[in-house]
């Protein structure tokens, strides 16, 4: 008897492993991709940007464009509001791209600063009907499962003059033999995100700069973000230190030595 259950279980186990390879394809391949993914503009001109939406499944879709905060993003500084969307609504067919349009309207007075708002492509359910009649058009057995998809490509709206100013706390070395690895708390004092570049500098005990390194670094307006980087050394040293500096544009915003 347990014999048989246990056959039972097996055969059941691989139809549904036969079925779910089998939709697996049409599932995954549910997609919109969009591009650009990012937009910085000048909030005092006239604006109007546009947005390549791609369908990249073997469906046709429905998208819902629309604008909402980024997450722990503070109200005063949402640019959504703003923001008029056209089309809101789009049906995109199996492979084929579409162009979405935005326009900035924001109201006649805005404090200077770096505004911030996500844009959002939301695809949406297909009706009963609709997946009636994909069943109907297979021979096999449908999974009615639908894998929606939402992308979000980050808007920056720029008014007047930029103050970028920030400050590093706490920052820590530590020495494992030909590795080093830095950590700090950087906080953002600005009117606008920083996008900065930061430079590390290693010197041995006679100044040498002996390592150099360096990354990008994003820090949101009124946020505070953990920098952390690890530097691989050629050849262990007895002591020196780390020199960073952080850099948005060409302006210098925060630099610091630890020694090790």
């Amino acid at each position: 008897m347990k014999t048989r259950l246990k056959g039972k279980l097996v055969i059941i186990t691989l139809i549904m492993l036969v079925l779910f390879v089998t939709n697996s394809e049409r599932l995954m391949a549910v997609s919109i991709r969009v591009a650009p993914e990012r937009f910085i503009f000048d909030g005092d001109q006239p604006v109007t940007k546009e947005v390549n939406v791609m369908n990249a499944s073997n469906q046709t879709i429905r998208v819902r464009v629309y604008t909402g905060p980024a997450a722990e993003q503070a109200e005063e500084q949402y640019l959504g509001d703003w923001i008029v969307v056209y089309p809101p609504q789009l049906s995109i067919g199996p492979g084929e791209r579409r162009v979405v349009r935005f326009s900035l309207r924001p109201p006649a007075e805005v404090e200077d600063g770096e505004y911030r708002s996500i844009l959002y492509f939301e695809e949406q359910p297909r009706s009963e009907e609709e997946t009636e009649d994909e069943s109907e058009e297979q021979d096999d057995v449908q999974i009615d499962f639908q894998l929606l998809t939402r992308m979000g490509i980050n808007l920056y709206g720029q008014f007047g003059e930029l103050d970028y100013a920030g400050q590093l706390e706490d920052l820590e070395l530590e020495k494992d033999n030909d590795q080093l690895l830095l950590t700090c708390n950087f906080i953002n004092q600005s009117n606008a995100h920083l996008r900065m570049n930061v430079e590390a500098k290693v010197r041995d005990e006679d100044e040498n700069i002996v390592k150099e390194h360096s990354s990008n670094f994003v820090v949101h307006r009124s946020e505070e973000n953990t920098f952390q980087r690890s530097l691989n050394l050629e050849e262990t040293l007895a002591g020196g230190e780390v020199e960073l500096i952080f850099k948005q544009d060409d302006q210098v915003i925060e630099e610091k030595e630890v020694s090790f």
